[in-house]
């Protein structure tokens, strides 16, 4: 998880897996989980690529759907309960893309205990994913939204979850500021009349500029006052946190006491 390999490697650890490499017996597999694409130009990448082009490995790179591509996250669900063989029904596949995102190993691990639940040869269904799953899992980007709809209770209560689950405070606190940078940079540029998707995605530094239609609707109607704000609560939860408070406490007090 978070491999550091193929993106800002230190030099001895470059050198670690180097050595190494030779050593990976010839049945197993190298799974390394890289939130961003291997940076072609680092000594570690080059030497996993030399092993592919020599013919002593093979590669294969696993493309999961970001965050907020909610219809893709959706056909993931669906691609892999076909390739377990299993039947799933529509409704279903969209409640474990709200409930599980795109973690596709813990998919695979929830989708397994649903067909013993649902019973050999029967389709799962929402109500067996809320019965086993239910609102166990949110992510960042569900706190952002709360924020946005004005409930910062609901937004507190979410970020409970994701440290019950072991996120990193300062994690969720990055994740946030970049979601509302992108609101706030989308919401700037409309003001000022740009239409151009490509220009607004390249302006706000970000990848995909479909994006941009889907945080357009949820911003409408909003000032760019209100992002300022919000990134404001944020920097004083970041504040707090490298004070040394209690993460909840942190959060609760950026979040309900700051105006």
């Amino acid at each position: 998880q978070r491999s550091p390999f193929c993106n800002q490697c230190p030099a001895d650890l470059a050198e670690q897996l180097e050595a190494s490499l030779n050593l990976v017996a010839e049945q197993c597999h190298l799974v390394l989980v890289n939130a961003a694409k291997p940076d072609g130009r680092l000594k570690t990448t080059k030497a996993l690529q030399k092993l592919v082009k020599s013919g002593e490995a093979q590669e294969r790179s696993f493309q999961l759907p970001a965050i907020w591509d909610g219809s893709g996250q959706v056909e993931l669900v669906q691609r892999t309960a076909q390739e377990l063989g299993l039947k799933l029904q529509p409704d279903a596949a969209q409640a474990l893309s709200d409930a599980i995102g795109s973690d596709s190993a813990r998919l695979a691990s929830e989708l397994e205990k649903l067909s013993l639940y649902a019973g050999a040869g029967q389709a799962i269904t929402a109500q067996a994913v809320d019965a086993l799953i239910g609102s166990q899992a949110t992510n960042a980007l569900q706190v952002g939204d709360a924020l946005l709809a004005g409930q910062p209770a609901a937004a507190v209560a979410l970020v409970d979850v994701l440290l019950a689950a072991n996120e990193p405070a300062l994690r969720i606190v990055a994740t946030l500021c970049g979601q509302i940078r992108g609101w706030l940079w989308v919401s700037l540029l409309d003001q000022q009349g740009e239409n151009d998707v490509n220009a607004i995605a390249k302006a706000a530094g970000i990848g995909n500029p479909k994006r941009i239609y889907v945080m357009r609707k949820q911003i409408r109607g909003r000032k760019p006052e209100r992002f300022l704000a919000l990134l404001s609560q944020l920097l004083q939860v970041e504040a707090s946190l490298k004070r040394g408070a209690d993460p909840g406490d942190a959060f609760r007090d950026g979040f309900l006491l700051t105006p």
